[in-house]
């Protein structure tokens, strides 16, 4: 994975990379990372990167702009904001970054969101088996699942990188076995993975992809629920944090 930190000033960048080397080398984390301080050239190798550590205030560029252009150009690549301003954290989620962490509390949050990075990166090659019947399983990717969209008897598996699958089969069985990788139920139609939500308005959700898809009345509550107070939890319960 390679990494750009991207902040004005140079000294606090030599302790990032530090703390980000020596904390990768014990959780056995590859990351590579660089730097840039001219922030006028970020657009010439912006795209060569897979994860953004953004400064927040650099001088005349507000890192929560670059983020916004960022977002737009690249919306499968992670945001993590590095400040030493906590008022920025609410501002910060019209991005969806991964993390935002607290230039005064470097070591804890760093060593914390490194741990959900090397967590995800295992998440993205765990297969489970869904039974569909007594003698065949469909073998899925949760990380390769964009979302389940349920059609009479039959489930319809929409994925990423591979042909769509449709299987007999409910989705509420498929709900039961996919909800602790992620999935959400939003309709009585279909379960979404989180992680290809760009963005939430009204009743509406919309995929990376630029799908619409509709949030039903009686699942808006728990949907709301779930994906905003998952996102409060990242930065003020630090016993349950989560990233998203």
């Amino acid at each position: 994975m390679k990494a750009l930190f991207v902040d004005d000033d140079v000294e606090y960048s030599s302790i990032f990379v530090k703390y980000l080397n020596e904390y990768c080398a014990n959780l056995n984390l590859r990351i590579e990372c660089d730097v840039c301080h001219d922030l006028k050239k970020i657009w010439d190798i912006a795209a060569d990167y897979d994860l953004y550590f953004l400064d927040i205030e650099m001088g005349e560029i507000n890192g929560l702009e670059l983020a916004e252009k960022l977002r737009a150009s690249f919306k499968e690549k992670e945001i993590i904001f590095i400040s030493f301003y906590e008022t920025y954290v609410f501002q910060s989620f019209r991005v969806k970054p991964f993390a935002f962490i607290r230039k005064n509390e470097l070591k804890t949050d760093l060593y914390i969101t490194l741990s959900f990075i090397q967590e995800r990166l295992f998440e993205k090659h765990i297969q489970v088996d869904i039974p569909i019947s007594k003698k065949n399983v469909l073998k899925v990717e949760p990380a390769d699942l964009i979302y389940c969209q349920s059609e009479g008897h039959y489930v319809q598996f929409v994925f990423k990188s591979k042909e769509n699958e449709v299987c007999r089969i409910k989705l509420n069985q498929v709900e039961n076995i996919l909800e602790d990788y992620g999935f959400i139920r939003v309709h009585v139609s279909y379960l979404i993975n989180e992680d290809y939500i760009d963005t939430i308005r009204g009743t509406e959700i919309k995929l990376l992809s630029g799908q619409v898809i509709s949030i039903s009345r009686p699942y808006k509550i728990a949907v709301y629920s779930r994906i905003f107070d998952k996102k409060a939890g990242m930065y003020y319960d630090r016993n349950s944090i989560k990233p998203f």
